[in-house]
């Protein structure tokens, strides 16, 4: 460190001067005190130590002075930076602002059903249907498909008509009916197909 330094450097030349000191008081005692280059050298000596004493004073109280503020360590420094990070989580979070309800522009779907059942008849069947759910409606459309071919209308139907006679003109294959329910908001509600025997005719 640069203050340990100075330190050993200012003790090292008090050493020396110490040394010469001695040395010159030595040779004061062997040659006359009087003389004016001993005087001068011994005056030298006397100044040069004083400042050297002056000097190791101010960085040993400069010293001091560091030492009370201690330089903090990497692992104070995290350790300090964790705690606050534990004390920013414990902190509640600020509450969301949640977003108003709006309207749905989605019309809602009507639980509306259309049913259909047939009786056998001296001259082939009848065919009913049965709507539940809603208690207003458009019509409904019966229409018929043979054999898994393409389905023809066999009328639509106002609501208080709820049933269709129909011939049967032969007895091989098959023949599927279905009931469609237009409502009064667009909307249409399938039937299930309902298959019998043979094949049939409005009356």
């Amino acid at each position: 460190m640069p203050i340990q330094n100075s330190i050993e450097r200012v003790s090292t030349q008090y050493r020396q001067t110490t040394q010469e000191l001695a040395q010159l008081s030595r040779e004061s005692n062997e040659v006359n005190s009087t003389q004016p280059e001993l005087k001068k050298r011994r005056g030298g000596i006397y100044l040069a130590t004083f400042l050297i004493a002056c000097a190791a004073i101010f960085i040993f109280y400069s010293s001091q002075g560091n030492s009370n503020s201690p330089v903090k360590s990497q692992d104070q420094i995290e350790e300090e930076q964790s705690s606050k990070d534990e004390l920013q989580s414990m902190e509640p979070p600020a509450p969301a602002n949640s977003p108003e309800p709006t309207p749905s522009s989605t019309p809602v779907s009507i639980q509306a059903q259309i049913e259909t059942k047939f009786v056998f008849t001296p001259t082939g069947i009848s065919l009913s249907w049965t709507v539940s759910g809603v208690s207003q409606y458009d019509y409904a459309e019966i229409r018929l498909s043979e054999d898994g071919g393409s389905e023809k209308s066999l009328g639509k139907f106002k609501p208080g008509t709820q049933s269709l006679e129909l011939i049967k003109e032969d007895n091989q294959g098959q023949t599927s009916f279905k009931a469609y329910l237009h409502l009064e908001n667009g909307q249409v509600v399938i039937a299930p197909s309902l298959d019998v025997r043979g094949k049939f005719s409005a009356n």
